[in-house]
């Protein structure tokens, strides 16, 4: 039974690779977006900065992001407001 099970694995494996991962590109600014939008990294800064303060980073970027996502769903292209001669505008 072990040859068998072993024969189905990689004729299992065979198929997804030629029916899914073969021609796949990563869609690397996506994955830049996605590592920058990861709270989780803030964790490499631990043995450097320690917990605490790596703590405080990580809630106040979500904090900010929060804030960023509430301002744009009210319309604002934009959370920088733009100088003009008026004054400030969004």
């Amino acid at each position: 039974m072990a040859c068998r099970g072993s024969s189905s694995r990689r004729t299992l494996l065979r198929s997804f690779s030629d029916r899914c991962a073969i021609g796949i590109e990563p869609n690397k600014k996506r994955i830049r977006e996605h590592l920058g939008n990861c709270l989780m990294l803030v964790t490499e800064l631990n043995p450097h900065i320690g917990y605490e303060k790596a703590a405080k980073i990580s809630l106040a970027a979500r904090a900010i992001a929060q804030i960023a996502r509430q301002t744009l769903k009210m319309g604002f292209r934009s959370i920088h407001p733009k100088d003009t001669e008026s004054g400030i505008q969004w």
